[in-house]
């Protein structure tokens, strides 16, 4: 459960936008790293300009992957998710979606026709689902850890 928990707070506490930025460094500095070794083992072949800005900017594409990484603090994220490692929310009643987004639309005499059919079903009753394991939930947690 510790292993569980710890990878879905490390896969939630990014956005989207800070997924594709820190894929996008870790391919220019992979890039940076190939140009360089090129340079020292060709020193007789001179680098193309493109290729000197992009070295010019390596140490810029590594202080920003190591700030997007730090959010990613192992030490941190086992504290945010303590809580849940101690007191370990009720299971899903329905794994596949989310309670809330699975209320259907249906017409009155459907419902009606069915109503003994779909007495428990999720997706025609108000139930809801236990909040806690959102992204801005795991984000927060991570916030107070770091207080």
């Amino acid at each position: 459960r510790e292993e569980w928990y710890t990878k879905l707070c490390q896969q939630r506490l990014l956005t989207n936008g800070q997924k594709k930025l820190r894929l996008k460094l870790q391919t220019q500095i992979k890039r940076c790293q190939a140009i360089y070794d090129r340079s020292q083992a060709n020193s007789d072949k001179p680098l193309q300009p493109q290729e000197q800005q992009k070295l010019a900017e390596w140490d810029k594409c590594k202080e920003q992957l190591a700030e997007i990484e730090a959010l990613l603090d192992p030490a941190k994220v086992k504290v945010a998710v303590q809580e849940w490692l101690d007191n370990p929310p009720k299971p899903l009643t329905d794994v596949r979606r989310a309670d809330s987004h699975r209320i259907c639309y249906v017409g009155k005499n459907t419902r009606k026709f069915h109503e003994d059919h779909w007495k428990d079903m999720v997706a025609t009753s108000d139930a809801t689902t236990i909040h806690g394991a959102t992204a801005n939930e795991f984000r927060s947690k991570v916030n107070d850890a770091k207080k």
